[in-house]
């Protein structure tokens, strides 16, 4: 929810969360916040109209899915325990998380309609990163293995010595990588960490976010 004003609520608002038309209310150590929502500068960009046709896609993929199918990705999510919150893993969003990730990844791709049949920890890729004019470049020193694509991300901080928080970070593409081989992402003038995971293409299965790195561009 970006660009949202925060207003002090009434005394009859507090306690209260949830929404109202385009108010949002939430709770907050200072008591109940009451945020108003304002719509994108620019809601119709290439990325915001893709991410919509992926969640389309995924959804509809999912409503038709058969009872045995459905079955499947119940059985699928018991066996991954439960979310950080403690609830158990909700087989719907099992299976979209990894259907948007199989289309990020390819847009054109099908989307599996059963789970997994192995687990994937990741891949043991490894690269260096270096700044050049208006780009961070990856070295890659150890490339995927088959069937494997890497995912680079990227975080603008303050500073070198900064935090890079894991839900900051921004998708720059996928690519197979090759030993040898380098991978350059356009960036504007600042202080960039980088991050990467690889993704079994497949299936949408990714492994840790790995940070690799920091560059400043002047």
């Amino acid at each position: 929810m970006a660009g949202m004003a925060t207003v002090r609520t009434p005394g009859v608002f507090e306690g209260y969360s949830g929404k109202l038309g385009s108010l949002v209310f939430r709770r907050s150590a200072y008591g109940t916040q009451m945020l108003e929502r304002q719509r994108p500068k620019q809601p119709n960009t290439p990325a915001q109209v893709a991410a919509r046709n992926r969640l389309s896609r995924a959804g509809k993929a999912w409503k038709a899915l058969s009872m045995e199918e459905v079955a499947e990705w119940r059985l699928y999510a018991r066996t991954l325990g439960r979310d950080p919150k403690g609830f158990r893993m909700d087989p719907n969003n099992v299976f979209s998380r990894l259907a948007l990730k199989v289309l990020q990844v390819n847009p054109e791709a099908e989307i599996p309609t059963l789970p997994p049949a192995t687990p994937f920890s990741g891949d043991g890729i490894a690269a260096s990163v270096a700044a050049a004019p208006g780009a961070v470049v990856l070295n890659i020193q150890v490339g995927n293995a088959p069937g494997v694509v890497t995912e680079v991300l990227v975080q603008r901080v303050s500073s070198l010595h900064c935090a890079a928080y894991p839900e900051k970070f921004r998708s720059r593409g996928f690519s197979a990588w090759t030993a040898g081989g380098s991978v350059s992402v356009p960036v504007s003038a600042g202080v960039w960490a980088v991050a990467v995971r690889a993704v079994r293409s497949a299936t949408g299965q990714s492994g840790e976010l790995m940070e690799i790195g920091r560059v400043a561009l002047g």
